[in-house]
């Protein structure tokens, strides 16, 4: 079976919503940030890492410029899963089946978790505020596209 056909896109989800037990019963970590969601305000938070479940599941909130295409290249992970919620601004996300990348841009960190890659995006998906993705290892990902400043916040899932 071709790995690019079988491949399925992260989609966008709307936060505190229904959406949130699709992955919920995705695995412990998933629940566990979901439930701690829902009994802190997010966008209340001030930049900085939060720990829930320490380097198993945290997540840091952050504010950013956002980036041209060209300025956005696609990362990896391979011992997280990240859930990128937006909380203020617009942004887009450049999307590749990880497997499909060919191209290397910085090797694979064991210490930070994420490597680079100079492949294009084959798709785009859009975030509005209170809206999320959730990008498994299998997802090639290029944040923080567009123009102006976001608040977001990205958490970091152990498989």
């Amino acid at each position: 079976m071709n790995e690019e056909k079988s491949y399925s896109f992260p989609q966008v989800c709307n936060f505190a919503s229904a959406d949130e037990d699709k992955y919920s019963s995705m695995g412990e970590g998933f629940k566990k940030f979901f439930e701690y969601a829902k009994l802190n305000d997010l966008s209340a938070m001030v930049p900085g890492r939060y720990e829930i479940d320490g380097d198993n599941l945290f997540f840091t909130i952050s504010e950013d410029n956002l980036r041209s295409e060209s300025q956005a290249p696609l990362e990896a992970h391979r011992k997280y899963a990240d859930i990128q919620i937006l909380i203020e601004g617009l942004e887009r996300i450049g999307l590749k089946n990880c497997a499909s990348c060919a191209h290397i841009r910085s090797p694979y960190s064991d210490s930070r978790d994420i490597e680079f890659f100079e492949d294009k995006p084959d798709v785009f998906l859009s975030l509005r505020p209170m809206q999320f993705a959730v990008f498994m290892p299998s997802d090639a990902h290029a944040p923080l596209i567009g123009e102006g400043r976001v608040k977001k916040c990205v958490v970091k899932v152990r498989l």
